[in-house]
């Protein structure tokens, strides 16, 4: 369907409905099937704050962190999220893996859906907050595309 004008309210009612992007053709291009310059991909990116409720140890570093177990604050509880490794520089990893080693604890401080994939996870009480990127969220809330960007020094 054809639409003009008006592209910031239409990219704002979109990332409402929680979409992952929008993708548009080139007004002065005709259309063609696949892949092509006429065709451009806008993908909304989205940030929140996690508390880490766990890591997985680098098997090739074992002082340095894999990747982490995250968790979103919803309704006054936290909310498995999934795991967040992309983003990881091997000296934040080492970083990570440094302040997360003192706070273990015996199991998970969330409760973890059976389906997750939960091998080699040192859980950590939740007192450290990551700032993470992704692509969007799942009504699990599972996240998709998750990439770490920082640590919260609060």
């Amino acid at each position: 369907r054809y639409c003009s004008g008006g592209a910031e309210r239409m990219l704002s009612v979109l990332k409402t409905m929680k979409v992952e992007g929008l993708v548009s053709k080139k007004l002065s291009e005709p259309y063609s099937s696949g892949r092509s310059g006429s065709w451009v991909k806008y993908k909304f990116v989205n940030e929140d704050d996690f508390a880490i409720i766990g890591f997985r140890v680098a098997m090739d570093r074992p002082r340095a962190v894999a990747s982490l177990a995250i968790a979103s604050a919803e309704r006054g509880r936290w909310r498995y999220a999934g795991f967040c490794g992309s983003g990881l520089s091997a000296r934040v990893a080492s970083d990570l893996y440094q302040r997360l080693a003192p706070s273990r604890a015996g199991k998970p401080a969330v409760a973890i859906p059976a389906s997750a994939e939960l091998t080699a996870v040192v859980w950590v009480k939740p007192h450290h907050v990551a700032r993470v990127r992704f692509g969007e969220r799942l009504p699990s809330s599972i996240l998709r595309h998750a990439r770490f960007i920082t640590v919260r020094r609060d």
